[in-house]
């Protein structure tokens, strides 16, 4: 049986995602969380199988993870006119923070390099 838990930075008190489930994995909305960083903890028990006496449980706590709603800004340039067609320059969003730094959710801690951004 798992519970898996959230805190933000500097917080000290783990705030229940889901509890006293057997699935191995826990999906929820990062959109309900406000931008900064997290960590999370995995709690693991046999108390299903085994009398309270005899009853064992693991932890594991995340590195730390960077939740970042904030929508990306794409920066319109300068319109240059001339015989040709117009051309309209822009810069692209800020790009991911590089690999070994807090990542999003979404980036799995063992996967660098980043995936490529969808289109």
């Amino acid at each position: 049986m798992y519970a898996a838990y959230f805190r933000g930075e500097g917080e000290t008190q783990w705030k229940l995602l889901r509890g006293d489930t057997h699935e191995n994995s826990v999906t929820f909305d990062a959109d309900a969380l406000a931008d900064g960083k997290y960590f999370f903890r995995v709690v693991a028990s046999d108390r299903e199988a085994n009398p309270p006496p005899t009853a064992r449980e693991a932890q594991l706590v995340s590195a730390p993870v960077m939740i970042d709603n904030t929508p990306p800004v794409v920066t319109i340039g300068v319109v240059r006119h001339s015989a040709a067609p117009r051309t309209l320059s822009s810069k692209p969003p800020t790009p991911p923070p590089p690999c070994g730094a807090a990542s999003t959710l979404w980036t799995p801690q063992a996967g660098c390099p980043w995936p490529p951004p969808m289109a």
